[in-house]
């Protein structure tokens, strides 16, 4: 189920990116990791595609989609470009933050029931 800018900018009225349609596109690789199943019905068709909104929103406020990387990839702790910073701590290897996965897209798939909420294994 692929997002378009046309979604994203009317339903969702996300912030204008030049590069939105590739954002768009890693924003959906990375929220489908995250789903314990496909969407079903139209009501957790819309939740996901809003959290794919929410997730290329927060990509590109990171910076696009290489600031974005490189922020969840575990390495980088800190980094800036121009005015924008962005830090992080001691990075956890849990939860759908490691993942890349914003709380904004996280809160609507988990709205929608999408979201795997079964015991971990240590």
């Amino acid at each position: 189920m692929a997002v378009n800018s046309d979604f994203y900018y009317t339903s969702f009225g996300g912030t204008d990116f030049p590069d939105i349609d590739r954002l768009l596109t890693r924003a959906e690789r990375a929220v489908e990791c995250a789903v314990l199943s496909a969407p079903q019905g139209e009501y957790q068709q819309e939740q996901y595609a809003l959290a794919v909104c929410a997730q290329a929103e927060h990509m590109g406020l990171c910076g696009g989609v290489e600031m974005w990387a490189a922020s969840v990839s575990g390495n980088t702790q800190s980094l800036s470009v121009g005015s924008f910073s962005m830090s992080q701590g001691n990075a956890s290897s849990e939860g759908f933050g490691a993942m890349g996965i914003c709380s904004s897209a996280e809160a609507y798939l988990d709205k929608a029931g999408l979201l795997f909420r079964g015991c971990g294994v240590c």
